[in-house]
């Protein structure tokens, strides 16, 4: 699909329209919303936390991206500083403990993995 957009920045290389939209930043410059129905959220460290409706961003005691969820789940695998493999699941019912999922009734099915290195 190809949008034929006209945009404009402003001095912190902000995009203060986008066609007919009109992004909205916080206090910290952070993209906060591009549509009427999507808006982001990040944590005190600046990272992004959400995408409403969309995905859950998560990340490691070392600030490495770690998960994202939303219709499926992407874990990030690393050696050192270095990502070495995603692997992909989704929820689907049936299991008795949760399994990794945590949730009674819900289980992990693997959906791919793809090492990196």
């Amino acid at each position: 699909m190809i949008f034929n957009r006209t945009y404009t920045a402003n001095g912190l290389n902000q995009y203060t329209a986008s066609g007919s939209l009109s992004p909205a930043y916080d206090g910290r410059g952070n993209l906060q919303s591009a549509a009427s129905s999507t808006y982001y959220t990040y944590s005190a460290e600046n990272m992004l936390t959400s995408s409403w409706g969309q995905a859950s961003l998560s990340y490691d005691p070392l600030h490495r991206l770690f998960q994202v969820s939303g219709a499926t789940t992407t874990r990030m695998l690393y050696d050192g500083a270095t990502l070495i493999a995603e692997e992909a699941y989704r929820c689907v019912q049936g299991g008795v403990g949760g399994g990794q999922s945590g949730v009674p009734g819900l289980r992990e099915e693997a959906l791919s993995a793809r090492r990196l290195v």
